[in-house]
């Protein structure tokens, strides 16, 4: 995970891209790369489905887009290139967002609380 991390951090990326078509493959995952972005401190540009904009809405790290309109993508890219404090407010939003709850230590009892109940 830090090497990826790294990676990210070392690339000079506007934000990270998580736009994929209107399923329901797509619609109802977290995607691993929420949180790789978020701690790389890249804003998200994402499809707007209900459940990733209720997730990210809220942590106010990225902007949601209609997957099958080009132009809002656009728009989204152009926001966050016109405005160092929006990409820096949303890079600050999604490190913190990581380092406070989307952590190993937090994960990890949820993860054992699972493994017992299974017991």
């Amino acid at each position: 995970f830090d090497k990826i991390i790294k990676s990210y951090s070392k690339a000079d990326w506007l934000a990270g891209l998580a736009i994929f078509p209107k399923t329901r493959h797509y619609s109802r995952k977290r995607l691993t790369k929420f949180f790789e972005y978020m701690a790389a401190g890249l804003p998200i540009i994402y499809s707007d489905f209900p459940e990733w904009k209720a997730f990210l809405e809220p942590l106010n790290v990225g902007i949601s887009v209609n997957p099958e309109r080009p132009e809002e993508v656009v728009q989204a890219i152009s926001s966050l290139k016109r405005s160092p404090e929006l990409r820096t407010q949303m890079s600050n939003n999604g490190q913190k967002a990581v380092s406070l709850n989307y952590n190993w230590e937090r994960e990890e009892n949820k993860l054992f609380e699972l493994y017992e109940s299974l017991t």
